[in-house]
């Protein structure tokens, strides 16, 4: 597994489907978001540069591009965790099945729906909430909004190779929009 870091330009990049055709461009064939590389921007920061975390299945290539730049890129051969280490994470995320959720109200039925999709990796220690974001995004002249939903907290290593595992599959949808990224830390 490969993590990278990369700054963005929101000036310049701002629509996520461009940001997943940037990203993608950083890798020598047709890779996907979500079966090649995951990525995590934080929408709700506030600036015109924001730092772009890609958990990738291989290396991304050095290239120029000003609106979008690498400016690390590291080799892991396991994300280091043993069981029953706790360890720190972050999602942000759409849940599935969960149709039209409110980030707060429906916050009980997607800490559940997470807790399942863990499915034997890792048991939750403790779990925060927020800060959410409706992502806006353009894609074949049509304009569309998504509410998203963060979740914050720690987590008990169960199996090791279940939570790296983990890290490199989408936990819900759209991860063309950023979403998805198990963050451990």
């Amino acid at each position: 597994m490969y993590i990278s870091k990369f700054l963005l330009n929101r000036q310049k990049i701002y629509n996520p489907i461009d940001i997943d055709s940037a990203i993608a461009g950083y890798f020598p064939e047709k890779a996907k978001a979500g079966k090649d590389y995951l990525y995590r921007l934080e929408w709700y920061k506030i600036g015109v540069v924001v730092p772009v975390v890609v958990y990738s299945k291989k290396a991304p290539q050095m290239l120029v591009n000003k609106e979008f730049q690498l400016i690390e890129s590291e080799k892991k051969e396991d994300i280091g965790l043993s069981k029953g280490e706790i360890t720190k994470f972050s999602i942000f995320l759409i849940p599935n099945k969960i149709k039209n959720f409110d980030p707060v109200e429906d916050f009980d039925s997607v800490c559940l729906w997470f807790k399942k999709e863990l499915n034997g990796a890792a048991t939750v220690e403790e779990i925060k909430h927020g800060p959410d974001n409706c992502i806006f995004y353009n894609e074949n002249v049509e304009n569309y909004s998504l509410q998203t939903i963060t979740l914050s907290g720690t987590l008990s290593v169960d199996s090791p190779e279940k939570i790296e595992t983990l890290t490199l599959q989408p936990m819900g949808q759209k991860p063309e929009l950023g979403c998805g990224l198990l963050y451990l830390y």
